[in-house]
């Protein structure tokens, strides 16, 4: 008797970016302020993780003591979209192809941010039956 055991890996990301030296300029500080101003943010901890698709991903801490993770579209001066989660869970956002105003997904569906770190992963996962 043969026994078949399946192992399923993890999917791999589409990409994983970096955290790089770049600072927030004041565009960042005040779509921060003015966008989210309900997650009380710590500016002072804005790290940078490069672009991806023309979103800007941010990482912060805020007030609470959580962690945010951002995508930032400057070419239209605002937050495609945040969120914040205390550790130790796991910090993801999800920018949709519709609702987000975010025009760069290369088709209908989402591409979710993790935030691994000193890198974020990004995933691009399309609608079924989407062209």
């Amino acid at each position: 008797m043969t026994n078949l055991v399946l192992v399923s890996a993890p999917p791999h990301p589409d990409a994983t970016l970096q955290r790089t030296a770049a600072q927030a300029d004041e565009r960042v500080l005040r779509l921060v302020r003015e966008e989210r101003p309900h997650f009380e943010i710590d500016g002072s901890t804005l790290r940078a993780y490069g672009s991806y698709l023309g979103l800007e991903l941010w990482s912060a801490e805020n007030a609470f003591g959580s962690q945010c993770l951002m995508a930032v579209e400057r070419s239209k001066n605002l937050f495609s979209e945040a969120g914040c989660a205390p550790p130790p869970a796991d910090l993801f956002i999800d920018v949709s192809s519709w609702g987000d105003a975010f025009d760069g997904h290369p088709g209908e569906g989402i591409i979710r941010f993790f935030l691994r770190g000193a890198t974020v992963d990004a995933y691009i996962y399309f609608l079924p039956g989407a062209d």
